[in-house]
């Protein structure tokens, strides 16, 4: 009895090695099969076929361009009327203008030097029309208009932290610290630091200083 008791325990030894044997061999063999985490297509790749690979070497580079993420810059005055899954349409120059319907997916809650919050919006891209790197223009819908001056985007001065404009006022032009909101291909909105009808400089900033005479 005693000798079939270890036969019996020798036996199931054994069996456990061999099981634990089968287990290294299947995973051995998983790991030297590549399969792709998600559908997608092959934009490069790495390797040849044949060639002898180590832990950690990068393949291939499998891109799903079924949804694109679309990267904008907001100003600090309209930033506090989004919210992440507000519908956003944009509409894309190289496309002939193409619009695309997206939601806002995520905003950052720290500015750029600029005092610009950066906001990502999810696009869908059934046609595969979109292409990684095109440039886009976001439209968002404000619910009220907001009575302020603008200025074209040249009177603009950007000084690191700063945004700035020479403001002329009996000829002598006065270098002046503004805040800036909302911005188009041609204007840009000025929330404080200038008066309806001040007169800028849009031209030549660079070759002047604060409280230099100038003429028309």
């Amino acid at each position: 009895l005693e000798m079939s008791q270890l036969q019996v325990k020798s036996a199931d030894a054994m069996l456990k090695a061999a099981q634990s044997a089968e287990s290294l061999a299947k995973r051995q063999l998983a790991d030297a099969t590549v399969k792709a985490p998600f559908a997608g297509v092959v934009s490069n790749r790495f390797v040849n076929q044949g060639e002898m690979l180590t832990p950690g070497t990068k393949v291939v580079t499998l891109v799903d361009d079924s949804r694109i993420k679309f990267r904008m810059f907001i100003s600090e005055i309209d930033v506090v009327n989004l919210k992440v899954g507000s519908s956003v349409v944009v509409k894309v120059d190289a496309l002939s203008g193409e619009s695309y319907p997206g939601k806002i997916t995520n905003i950052s809650d720290k500015a750029d030097q600029t005092h610009s919050y950066e906001v990502d919006v999810e696009l869908q891209n059934p046609r595969h029309a979109l292409k990684s790197g095109m440039f886009a223009r976001a439209e968002i819908q404000r619910e009220l208009p907001r009575d302020v001056p603008s200025v074209p985007n040249e009177a603009i001065i950007y000084s690191g932290t700063l945004t700035q404009v020479y403001v002329v006022e009996d000829g002598v032009a006065h270098l002046r610290t503004v805040k800036i909101g909302a911005t188009s291909p041609q204007r840009v909105e000025i929330t404080s630091g200038l008066n309806a009808g001040d007169q800028v400089v849009t031209f030549g900033q660079n070759t002047i200083h604060d409280n230099a005479k100038i003429r028309k």
